[in-house]
């Protein structure tokens, strides 16, 4: 029973290195998930300010009266 008692605590130490590992490894693939996320708003944000421009433009030059 004695070597149980003995290898108890390095089997827990083993095995929280191995939790901490994975779970830096988890956070570091949310950040990177999140900022391409950020990315993609950012370009999705300008794509509508450019669409919105051109379609303001439209609009005017279809006001416009044709002579």
């Amino acid at each position: 029973m004695l070597l149980v008692t003995q290898i108890m605590p390095f089997w827990y130490t083993e095995q929280q290195e191995k939790l901490r590992i994975l779970h830096e490894k988890f956070k570091e693939e949310v950040n990177k998930q999140l900022l391409d996320c950020r990315n993609s708003l950012e370009d999705f944000e300008s794509y509508h300010a450019e669409l919105k421009g051109v379609a303001d433009k439209q609009s005017k030059f279809n006001a416009t009266p044709n002579i």
